[in-house]
């Protein structure tokens, strides 16, 4: 499969049409698991991290995803390392422009992968990924006009609320009276008909910080 990548997607991640740029990103993200050349998957992060500030917003993302897939190597976890403040602050613009479930699985995965690391971010992570819940809870709908896909990515932000708390529980408690003020009202909404599809991580959540 790497020979097929490199002659035939490598380019395009620099092509002057943004759909391919997207396209190239989607493919890279996609086969992200496979044995690659260090040299080869060493220039497709510096062209994939450079995605991430392109103009264009569905390469934006589809950078931001293929990022993710990219993660399962040691090579891509220390090239991402020295700007994991980069890459989080442009996960958390995308979510301000367009709530994705992939998107929200990827800034999952980065908090997972980076756990000891997020604490600098922890609080900006837990605030916008409250105002995203609290926003889709509001336009999902009741009854036979809700939307599930919108109920599954709402409840994918709790997710990453939860785990983002977790990656701090037990440290950095100067953080909490902040963190406990931004979600304040996510966890509350959590409790509530409209907001129980995510009661179960609300209630963990709520834990963590009790425990904190």
């Amino acid at each position: 499969m790497e020979p097929i990548l490199t002659n035939f997607v490598f380019n395009e991640l620099n092509s002057d049409n943004p759909m391919m740029r997207a396209r190239a990103c989607w493919v890279y993200g996609k086969f992200g698991s496979i044995n690659f050349n260090t040299d080869h998957l060493t220039n497709v992060l510096n062209q994939v991290f450079q995605n991430l500030s392109h103009s264009d917003l569905p390469v934006r993302v589809e950078a931001a995803i293929a990022i993710d897939g990219l993660l399962v190597h040691q090579t891509a976890i220390d090239f991402v390392r020295p700007g994991l403040e980069t890459v989080l602050r442009t996960y958390l613009k995308i979510m301000d422009d367009i709530d994705f479930d992939e998107l929200i699985k990827a800034l999952q995965s980065l908090v997972d992968v980076y756990e000891d690391e997020i604490a600098p971010y922890a609080v900006s992570l837990c605030q916008t990924l409250g105002n995203a819940f609290l926003r889709l809870i509001a336009a999902k709908g009741t009854g036979d006009d809700e939307d599930q896909e919108t109920c599954l990515t709402a409840e994918g932000l709790m997710t990453a609320i939860r785990n983002v708390l977790r990656s701090i529980s037990g440290k950095n408690y100067d953080l909490y009276p902040q963190i406990e003020e931004v979600l304040e009202q996510p966890l509350l909404a959590t409790l509530t008909e409209q907001g129980q599809i995510a009661v179960e991580d609300g209630i963990t959540c709520i834990s963590e910080i009790l425990y904190n």
